[in-house]
């Protein structure tokens, strides 16, 4: 069957690429597609968490929506049970690059819409990555404040009660 073979063919490339048709169709949705496209994904594969999420870079679909800006699709993941503070296990061999979560990543690439959204569903408030052990506001706290999309970040986290360490 031609289908078949063109599936198998497909999934071998990714594979030789380093990830899976899985993870490429919702990063497609995701970067390129409606955020109905990606209801109809999660409606598809309702374990997508697990599964899609990417081998190259660690990064679940939820990371890439918050780290690409796709507002209204992080909010359909959420919305299908993402975890808000899932950080990936890295393996042994780059866990030394460490992986932030979602909130971290919303915050550092500046968008509130995101960060609003990812504590409204409960995400830590006070989450450390795996990096450098930093919460999201200890984090946005060494950049500039007065940059764009830099200060209503911090003041979301504020808002719900974020706190920083003493130095």
């Amino acid at each position: 069957d031609a289908a078949a073979e063109a599936a198998e063919a497909a999934e071998a490339a990714a594979g030789a690429a380093g990830t899976t048709v899985m993870a490429q169709r919702f990063q497609g949705a995701i970067l390129h597609g409606t955020p109905n496209d990606l209801v109809h994904l999660i409606q598809e594969h309702p374990d997508f968490e697990q599964h899609a999420t990417d081998p190259r870079y660690y990064q679940t679909p939820l990371m890439l929506a918050c780290q690409h800006g796709r507002a209204a699709h992080a909010k359909v993941l959420l919305e299908a049970n993402a975890s808000p503070d899932i950080v990936p296990i890295l393996p042994e061999h780059i866990a030394y690059i460490g992986a932030s979560p979602p909130l971290t990543t919303a915050c550092l690439h500046g968008h509130p819409e995101i960060v609003l959204s990812l504590l409204q569903h409960r995400a830590n408030v006070d989450i450390m990555d795996t990096h450098d052990e930093m919460t999201p506001l200890e984090q946005m706290c060494q950049g500039d404040l007065t940059q764009p999309n830099r200060l209503a970040p911090v003041q979301l986290l504020c808002a719900f009660g974020a706190t920083r360490r003493p130095l």
